[in-house]
């Protein structure tokens, strides 16, 4: 509400008014009449500044008692093609994160919006750029003027792809204290893509034939990104053994854990890795198993079921020379092979019972359950920064491949580490299709004058709503209370030690 002056015959009119939106069109309705400023003057000093003062007292009355709305919408009203579309609070509780985070602040101007939109977006789920963009109605700030100026700050991106990543990990230091790094996991992704040194403004596929990168992710002792990497898809076994011990002083880490599924030159690797006094959790493939170690996984003997209910599970402490093949290991010593290794077989239940898969790992110290538990990064990181191909096809401003895919990644690692930070601060009670479910599915339908109906609520929304800080779970919200609470989650977020 405001003080509204209106000239009529020469005099000046006050009334309290009220804003609101309607077909696309700001409107104002008159909540209470108070009169003719010269009349009011003979019972007030100054009858502007008085009347101000009330309607600031009646604004934090209206706040504080959370005093009923009133709307009167026709039965047979129609929606008009003018009609705001829902609002996203998924999308504020992002932005609060990524406010906090000073992410945006990096890219200037509209690039900085548009950083913001995609990226909230791409924390509750994986589209398509344009569909992000026909959808941009639903984010609570403006970002853009046109669907062109998109791709063109996909340039400023990629960039500031590194300054992304120091500003993040110098953020959460100042935000939340020193990083753990007792043990930090070296992820070496499955995820694999065409990663071209030629310029083409196609995509990934349009690349230059035989040249492939790898998606490598640092991850400290708390589950939050620390930085990733771009590498060859193959990697002899001193490249990957030199990528342990690079990661390992750039972030002055006491202890890293290589997580990788099919490495070159297994056994060796897996002495070198020990060597260095750091850990490793692999996959240990079916061709490359002794015959040894294939009968003992496929004995039903010794499986017990996990706490999930999904997979049985067993384990066994052998010497890395007894898990392999001969071709894995010839050529290396007995002295040469890594002891204490501990094999862990898993059978799932249900269909596909038959299926065994092995993971080995020097980290013995780990119950069976840690190491598997480390294991799983490698699938948690996969599906995050996976390509859209839709994102390359009649792009309205052309971008080098390349470019456009550094701009990617950089888009989806600012996602994936605000989505770890917010699950971290949640006490990782839920998965990440969890919350990121629960945040899309977020929205507020429009009513009338501003307001906004919410009509979802689970334990997962109150616990984001606890988090967060903002009232997530109240039916009715304003356009302008929408757009506060995303200076309220970023102070919370900030707050939060």
């Amino acid at each position: 509400m405001y003080l509204k002056q209106s000239k009529k015959n020469g005099r000046v009119y006050l009334s309290i008014a009220q804003n609101f939106r309607a077909q696309g069109k700001v409107k104002s309705k008159t909540v209470e009449s108070l009169g003719y400023v010269d009349e009011l003057a003979t019972r007030y000093d100054d009858p502007i500044a008085h009347f101000r003062a009330v309607v600031d007292q009646m604004n934090r009355r209206a706040h504080e008692r959370d005093e009923p709305v009133h709307l009167t919408i026709a039965r047979n009203a129609v929606i008009s093609s003018d009609t705001p579309n829902a609002v996203s609070l998924g999308a504020v509780v992002a932005l609060g994160y990524l406010d906090a985070f000073g992410c945006s602040s990096l890219f200037k101007g509209d690039a900085g919006r548009i950083f913001d939109l995609v990226v909230a977006a791409r924390m509750m789920h994986a589209v398509p750029v344009r569909e992000t963009w026909n959808n941009r109605a639903k984010f609570p700030r403006a970002c853009g003027d046109s669907y062109e100026a998109v791709y063109r700050a996909f340039e400023r991106f990629a960039e500031g792809d590194r300054i992304l990543v120091d500003q993040l990990n110098r953020r959460y230091e100042q935000l939340r204290g020193d990083r753990a790094l007792s043990d930090v996991r070296v992820v070496l992704s499955n995820y694999t893509f065409p990663w071209s040194q030629t310029i083409s403004a196609g995509g990934p596929d349009e690349m230059a034939a035989g040249e492939w990168g790898r998606l490598c992710l640092a991850i400290d002792a708390d589950g939050i990104p620390l930085a990733y990497r771009i590498v060859p898809r193959e990697m002899m076994a001193a490249q990957v053994a030199d990528l342990v011990q690079d990661v390992k002083a750039e972030f002055d880490a006491r202890h890293v854990t290589l997580v990788a599924t099919t490495v070159p030159q297994a056994s060796w690797l897996m002495d070198a890795v020990c060597a260095q006094g750091d850990g490793f959790v692999f996959l240990q493939p079916a061709d490359a198993m002794s015959v040894e170690a294939g009968s003992w996984a496929r004995d039903e003997t010794g499986y017990a079921m996990a706490r999930s209910g999904s997979y049985r599970i067993k384990s066994r402490s052998v010497l890395a020379g007894d898990l392999f093949g001969e071709g894995e290991c010839a050529g290396m010593s007995e002295a040469a092979r890594p002891t204490a290794v501990k094999q862990i077989a898993f059978r799932a239940t249900g269909a596909g019972a038959s299926q065994v898969f092995c993971i080995v790992s020097n980290e013995t110290a780990r119950s069976d359950a840690a190491v598997f538990n480390v294991y799983r990064e490698l699938w948690r990181v996969h599906e995050p920064f996976q390509v859209i191909p839709a994102d390359f096809i009649a792009m309205p401003y052309e971008v080098d491949a390349r470019i456009h895919m550094k701009a990617h990644f950089a888009i989806c690692y600012a996602a994936f580490f605000a989505l770890r930070v917010l699950r971290r601060d949640m006490g990782w009670r839920y998965n990440a299709a969890q919350v990121a479910d629960a945040l899309l599915a977020l929205e507020g339908a429009y009513l009338d004058e501003n307001w906004y109906v919410f009509n979802y609520r689970t334990e997962v929304t109150d616990a984001i709503e606890e988090t967060a800080g903002i009232p997530i779970g109240r039916r009715l919200m304003s356009r302008e209370d929408i757009r506060s609470a995303v200076a309220a989650c970023a102070r919370t977020v900030e707050r939060r030690r």
